[in-house]
């Protein structure tokens, strides 16, 4: 009886965090709703890899980013995310692209550094990442 009531409580302790992961690597990006509109215009010069390091109290983790070099209104701006592997291959390549703010910042221009975007890609998926640097 015992057994039984600790597998209960630990199932029910655990079944939360099997909900809170977003994307697994090999998975598939998630696809655009219907109904939402993209209305900005995003011209991709560059996409890039680079590793990113944190460290915590007795550990150091390390995960990969994707950092896309994009041009909006004459600016040019870096935006970071999460590496998807079947995201990389085929669908963010150089090119134009339509995009929306995910949450509206009260400045307009220039963009705020950590304001999220949303790119739509080719297969109607979507790829989302936050302003990490801007220049002219």
């Amino acid at each position: 009886m015992k057994k039984i009531a600790a597998v209960l409580f630990l199932t029910i302790c655990f079944l939360p965090c099997t909900y809170g992961q977003k994307t697994r690597l090999g998975q598939a990006p998630p696809k655009a709703k219907l109904g939402v509109d993209y209305p900005i215009q995003l011209h991709v010069t560059g996409v890039h890899i680079r590793s990113h390091c944190e460290r915590g109290l007795n550990e150091v983790s390390c995960k990969d980013l994707l950092y896309v070099d994009a041009v909006q209104d004459k600016m040019k701006i870096e935006l970071v995310g999460d590496v998807n592997s079947g995201l990389l291959l085929v669908d963010l390549l150089p090119g134009d692209y339509r995009a929306r703010m995910t949450a509206k910042s009260p400045i307009a221009f220039p963009p705020v550094l950590g304001q999220g975007y949303e790119l739509l890609l080719s297969d109607n998926s979507v790829w989302r990442g936050d302003i990490s640097g801007y220049s002219e």
